[in-house]
């Protein structure tokens, strides 16, 4: 079986919180990214009743195959899950969590993530986000009112007299970390397109019972084009740690394996 990865990739937009906005415009405006239902900016007027439940239950993301990377997980995530890139002039890092079938592999019965492996940052980060006001060193927090952990209530409360509570402030801070990492990782993949080192991908899994399983349509870093490059791009690549990125995603392609079992245990 062939699927295409990179078409459903490249349908996936910027998710707003590397992106901008133009003032009075609200991230709820433009293509929604993969999860997001409903996207409102958060205010304590129109959200202070609002509680959200502890993030044990994953199940919102049983149905992608597939997750933005950032670039400061790569060290962790390569040895759970295949590491690839999406085509195009402006590609980005993606985790694939199953055989490219529109399955997460990594959810449970119960909702959860699969015990011991690492749940990527884009996952974690729901059902918040940040966008940042064009032109402006202004960020604006958002959070999906559809999200299904997302209810009134104070057993979690967003707010207390108006004021972030705890739960809150640290799901701003996380947004913001995780809007300046996209962006980094955004410009490491454009420095690999810049340098045509993106080439497709393939990869064969032999399930029992069944013909091979072919997958196709992603893009990997192409070995001996990396291999060719001149010693001042790495020596660059070494101290802005790029390098170790590179190397985590060759370490990655031993995770086809953890694919593979994931696939057979789910039969």
């Amino acid at each position: 079986m062939v699927e295409r990865l990179d078409s459903v990739m490249n349908e996936q937009p910027n998710p707003p919180a590397a992106g901008t906005h133009p003032p009075g415009e609200t991230p709820a405006d433009r293509v929604l990214p993969m999860f997001y239902k409903k996207i409102e900016i958060l205010t304590p007027a129109a959200h202070g009743a609002l509680s959200v439940k502890d993030a044990a239950d994953m199940s919102f993301s049983a149905e992608v195959d597939h997750v933005p990377l950032l670039v400061n997980e790569f060290a962790e995530a390569q040895r759970h899950y295949p590491i690839v890139f999406s085509g195009g002039s402006d590609p980005m890092a993606y985790a694939l969590l199953g055989g490219m079938d529109g399955r997460n592999l990594f959810i449970e019965s119960d909702g959860t993530w699969a015990k011991g492996r690492y749940v990527p940052a884009y996952v974690r980060r729901y059902p918040f986000l940040a966008a940042r006001v064009a032109e402006t060193d202004q960020w604006t927090v958002c959070i999906d009112r559809e999200a299904p952990m997302v209810s009134e209530g104070d057993i979690r409360p967003l707010y207390h007299s108006e004021e972030p509570t705890k739960t809150l402030r640290e799901a701003i801070e996380f947004c913001r970390n995780y809007a300046a990492s996209e962006a980094h990782t955004r410009t490491c993949c454009r420095v690999l397109h810049e340098l045509d080192l993106l080439s497709e991908g393939q990869a064969s899994l032999l399930l029992p019972g069944e013909e091979t399983r072919r997958l196709r349509g992603f893009h990997v870093i192409d070995r001996k084009k990396y291999d060719a490059l001149p010693a001042d791009v790495i020596e660059e690549w070494r101290q802005t740690r790029l390098l170790d990125a590179v190397y985590a995603h060759f370490a990655s392609f031993g995770a086809w394996e953890v694919i593979r079992l994931r696939v057979m245990e789910m039969q």
